[in-house]
């Protein structure tokens, strides 16, 4: 085989890993929280397990559809409704209500990248509230409060459901510029 056809078929391996590893990432969240709102409300009770991990550690809530809120618009999507955080709500904690424009193609990869939002912030956000509690120079409630960040933030980089039907809808059309972009990596940096 030829060198160009090798890369390509690299390229678009290393594609599939990263778009697999959103959603593997996003999924094993989503099941762990479940299992751990379990855990905690066999121990406290449901309503108590509730509060502490959806309203004690509200800034994931807030994080994650924000996270959906900024996807949405830097692809083009039309955001009609945000609802960051619902205080006295029993079925969600938030929401983004958006409608993706443009082409076929553009509203799929809209779905694609709206859905994994919070997983991708994540990735970037948590080692950096990490690193700054981690800080010498910072102050003890500094660095209780990035750690709270940090663990608020992991616990909601979850992918539900309905960002699972999203991530289908539009995982085609990714596919195709991830692997230009792992092809030019490959051809900068191999």
């Amino acid at each position: 085989m030829t060198g160009l056809v090798i890369d390509i078929i690299l390229s678009m391996l290393m594609a599939v890993t990263v778009m697999l590893f959103a959603i593997l990432v996003g999924r094993f969240i989503d099941r762990f929280d479940a299992l751990l709102l379990t855990k905690l409300s066999n121990i406290s009770g449901k309503n108590v397990a509730s509060l502490i991990l959806n309203r004690l550690m509200f800034i994931g809530v807030v994080f994650h559809e924000l996270s959906h809120a900024l996807f949405a618009m830097v692809s083009g999507a039309q955001v009609t409704k945000i609802r960051c955080f619902t205080l006295f709500s029993k079925d969600t904690l938030g929401y983004v209500n958006f409608v993706p424009t443009g082409s076929m193609a553009r509203q799929g990869m809209q779905r694609c990248l709206i859905s994994c939002a919070p997983v991708i912030t994540a990735f970037v956000t948590v080692p950096l509230m990490i690193w700054l509690a981690m800080s010498p120079d910072a102050s003890f409630p500094f660095k209780l409060l990035a750690v709270w960040a940090a663990l608020s933030i992991l616990c909601h980089a979850s992918m539900s459901d309905a960002d699972m039907k999203l991530y289908r809808q539009g995982a085609w059309t990714v596919f195709p510029a991830m692997t230009g972009l792992m092809f030019v990596i490959i051809c900068l940096f191999l």
